[in-house]
């Protein structure tokens, strides 16, 4: 389950580091699907869903979620975000509106 801290941002868990219980931002299945999806669009089969990937490793971000919204309409830019930025194993790396896993 993904949560939203007004203060930190999104975390995993019971509780941000602060204390705060934070807002369900999506729960643990779609997290589970959702993380599945990007993973594999990152290290498995980027060219099975039309995205480019450039020698380095790098996804377009907003490629990637309209691709995504269009296997998971519940799915948005913000949410691949959200599971970017809680991933506990920060396996993930945003930059210049590019990501990579």
């Amino acid at each position: 389950m993904i949560k939203k801290c007004p203060e930190h941002g999104f975390f995993r868990g019971e509780c941000c580091e602060c204390g705060n219980a934070g807002q369900v931002v999506l729960e643990e299945e779609r997290t589970e699907k959702l993380g599945r999806l990007v993973a594999g669009a990152l290290r498995h089969f980027p060219d099975d869903l039309g995205l480019d990937m450039n020698p380095r490793g790098w996804v377009d971000l907003d490629a990637l979620s309209v691709v995504i919204g269009t296997r998971y309409r519940w799915a948005n830019k913000r949410l691949v975000l959200a599971l970017v930025q809680s991933d506990p194993k920060e396996r993930y790396e945003i930059r210049e509106g590019e990501l990579r896993a």
